[in-house]
């Protein structure tokens, strides 16, 4: 699967560095399910490749991409943790309700909301 994987990533790679200014939204968007850290990863690595290469602009190009990328993917984590916190805290949250309710212990209901 890893070399598929590595296999798919050079493909796209190789779609990029090919393509018009402007396509490679359009290129990621149809791979998008391949954009992951291990792509970013290669597609440093090629672009370094090229920088070596003296390829400058295309490797400029490659490392903005990457960049874009590595954001976007940080950003998705981060919001994946904050759904994940969310998550959790209205779990507690119905459970503490549901037990503190039979007791009718508002008061604790209420600190539960006001601490978080």
């Amino acid at each position: 699967m890893t070399e598929q994987l590595n296999q798919a990533y050079i493909e796209i790679i190789k779609l990029l560095v090919s393509c018009d200014a402007g396509e490679e939204d359009e290129i990621l968007e149809a791979n998008q399910n391949l954009v992951d850290e291990g792509f970013i990863g290669m597609l440093l690595e090629a672009a370094s490749s090229l920088k070596v290469q003296e390829r400058v602009e295309m490797a400029e190009r490659l490392y903005q991409i990457a960049t874009v990328l590595e954001s976007s993917l940080q950003a998705s984590i981060e919001n994946q943790d904050s759904l994940r916190r969310s998550y959790f805290f209205l779990l507690e949250a119905f459970q503490h309700i549901y037990s503190n309710a039979l007791f009718k212990d508002y008061d604790s209901i209420i600190n539960l909301i006001r601490q978080n």
